[in-house]
């Protein structure tokens, strides 16, 4: 399907109600499509599951943009729906992606054991996780459908008089607040990282929603220095990931089977070393970016251009 994540069509005098409307009914249109792809052909394209992951995290950010026109019930009914959907593929996601760069190692005869073992123990995890989204896949779908009929009804609420880019003026300074927030923490602590990653893509995904009320520089330009942060955090993400599989193969191995466990030490320790240097490096490469992105003052400026454009 057609997956145009930017709203051109959608400019600054366009009625908040037919924009809400279009906004939240491709949005989870495109979530059902994804679902059906992840769940009907498993493995055949890890894409998929990775589609839908972002369908999820779009659809969401369009409901926090849209969130205040909606009834109540309906806004937590597809809110927590679409976080089911999202944490079951996520699961799915992140053991791909780790099972892919084990795939890229080349162990050592002592290493080998261990490796394998880990490779296997995520398998069966993602096996298990697949087996979840497909029995979660017609409750899903069902509410999916009902939440899309109900919410591409949204011109129907008088606050739809309002214009989107009057709307914009309003929502965009509350995304742009919640990365500040996130920023001014101890970037040093992963956590804060990962609150900062996370503010990042609710940012990123509503001036998707936005684009077409501003000039060329929202998406060229501001767009993509959101972007290049969520790049970078995103790598730093995957390899902690890693690290916590390892971590948890561990514990599990020498709780359940410590005579196995020792086999296996040698590669956990081997992929603990690896990935924990990829880490070091990533945070390095983040740091410089940081520097540069504050120089740059990347939130001012759509700020402003948000209060400018109407």
């Amino acid at each position: 399907m057609s997956d145009d994540k930017f709203f051109t069509d959608l400019t600054a005098t366009t009625s908040l109600g037919q924009a809400a409307s279009t906004v939240l009914a491709r949005r989870l249109q495109s979530v059902r499509h994804y679902l059906s792809k992840a769940v009907e052909k498993p493995g055949k394209n890890p894409e998929d599951v990775h589609d839908l992951r972002v369908a999820t995290r779009r659809a969401t950010a369009a409901l926090g943009v849209f969130g205040p026109l909606l009834d109540a019930d309906l806004y937590r009914k597809a809110r927590n729906v679409l976080r089911q959907t999202r944490r079951c593929a996520g699961s799915i996601r992140d053991l791909d992606v780790f099972l892919a760069r084990l795939d890229t190692v080349q162990p050592n005869a002592p290493c080998a054991p261990g490796i394998y073992a880990i490779a296997g123990y995520c398998i069966a995890r993602r096996h298990m996780c697949q087996q979840a989204l497909v029995s979660l896949r017609e409750d899903l779908s069902s509410t999916l459908e009902k939440v899309h009929k109900r919410l591409s009804r949204a011109h129907s609420y008088a606050s739809a008089r309002q214009t989107l880019g009057a709307w914009a003026q309003k929502q965009v300074p509350l995304f742009v607040s919640e990365v500040q927030q996130a920023a001014a923490g101890d970037l040093r602590r992963p956590e804060q990282l990962h609150a900062l990653r996370v503010a990042g893509k609710h940012l990123r995904y509503a001036m998707e929603v936005f684009a077409g009320c501003y000039p060329p520089v929202w998406i060229a330009q501001l767009y993509a220095r959101v972007g290049t942060m969520q790049e970078i955090l995103g790598a730093l993400n995957d390899t902690q990931m890693a690290l916590r599989f390892v971590q948890e193969f561990t514990q599990a191995s020498q709780h359940y089977a410590r005579s196995f466990a020792k086999k296996c030490r040698p590669g956990c320790l081997y992929l603990r070393r690896l990935f924990a240097a990829q880490a070091k490096e990533q945070t390095k490469t983040f740091r410089q970016f940081w520097k540069t992105w504050q120089k740059e003052n990347v939130l001012e400026r759509i700020r402003r251009t948000v209060a400018v454009v109407a």
